[in-house]
């Protein structure tokens, strides 16, 4: 904004008073010596002029600057969110891996030990599941992986968790759930997926899995571990 300086030879306060709250940078009264005082009194404004300019200037770039750091920080936020999402699922099923299971499993072991709550884990497996790799390929092999992923999801409930534990073995753990309730989920995970399984593969019979059930309701276990291996004894007994 260009600096407005009033020249004039009126000295009357309320005409200067009227002049500043109207725009004006300056008020000079041509009376004596004070003439000689007006190429000061522009350049003085001038320069005030010109530091404001600068001031919005970078006032404005400030904003910009903040703006542009609000956007990468929401965006490394979000790239935080996908790498931690990514470090905890297994690629290829989309359930959580083995390392970030354990983590979680750790969390609500400790919770039924201290609220005195049910905890179910179940151990599955696909049954003969090598022979199809290597019959249909190993493509069809990822797929049938992929499907019990999905299939497992599809019939958890939203506090419930699901791995992968490794190879073509699947560990899901049921918070506030008896191993009768376990068990009836297995079923429906059974049946889907030999249901499923046996559209993927185009023939008449479907893919089986084993399961292994252990409850905290039926034993207090000391340790996390004891409740996984106890599940996973029963799903060795189960494949027997």
């Amino acid at each position: 904004k260009t600096p407005l300086i009033i020249v004039t030879g009126e000295n009357v306060g309320a005409i200067a008073d009227k002049s500043i709250r109207h725009g004006a940078t300056d008020y000079i009264v041509k009376v004596g010596e004070y003439i000689f005082t007006i190429p000061v009194m522009v350049e003085k404004n001038l320069a005030v002029a010109n530091i404001k300019r600068e001031n919005e200037s970078l006032r404005l770039r400030l904003e910009n600057t903040l703006d542009e750091l609000k956007e990468k920080n929401t965006q490394l936020e979000q790239s935080l969110v996908k790498l931690e999402e990514l470090a905890a699922t297994d690629p290829l099923t989309g359930l959580y891996n083995r390392r970030h299971f354990g983590q979680l499993f750790e969390q609500l072991f400790a919770e039924a030990q201290r609220y005195g709550n049910d905890l179910s884990c179940v151990m599955i497996d696909l049954d003969g599941y090598k022979q199809l790799n290597d019959g249909y390929g190993h493509q069809m092999g990822d797929q049938l992986l992929v499907l019990a992923g999905e299939v497992i999801r599809n019939n958890l409930r939203k506090m419930d968790t699901a791995a992968r534990y490794g190879g073509d073995e699947f560990v899901l753990l049921l918070p506030r759930a008896s191993g009768e309730e376990a068990a009836a989920v297995m079923d429906r995970i059974r049946e889907e997926y030999r249901s499923r399984s046996a559209e993927l593969l185009k023939r008449e019979y479907g893919v089986s899995m084993s399961a292994g059930v252990a409850s905290m309701g039926i034993k207090r276990y000391a340790k996390a571990d004891h409740l996984v291996a106890m599940a996973d004894k029963k799903l060795f007994q189960a494949k027997s």
